[in-house]
């Protein structure tokens, strides 16, 4: 069965819940001082890789908006 969320819905909301551990530090690699970058300041390279990450999920479950 198909999700109902698309990979680009998907990638943006993956980028957005990694915003807390952002501002709080809480991260794999801690820089301290480096801001949270919105979905538009993002390298192109940056956005693949929330896709890649997006279509991962979607290929292993069923994701409803």
């Amino acid at each position: 069965m198909a999700s109902i969320v698309d990979v680009e819905t998907l990638a943006h909301a993956l980028h957005e819940s990694g915003r807390q551990a952002v501002e709080t530090g809480q991260v794999v690699n801690v820089i301290h001082g480096q801001p949270f970058f919105e979905w538009d300041q993002l390298t192109d390279a940056a956005k693949n890789g929330r896709r890649l990450q997006a279509q991962y999920l979607l290929d292993r479950f069923f994701i409803t908006p």
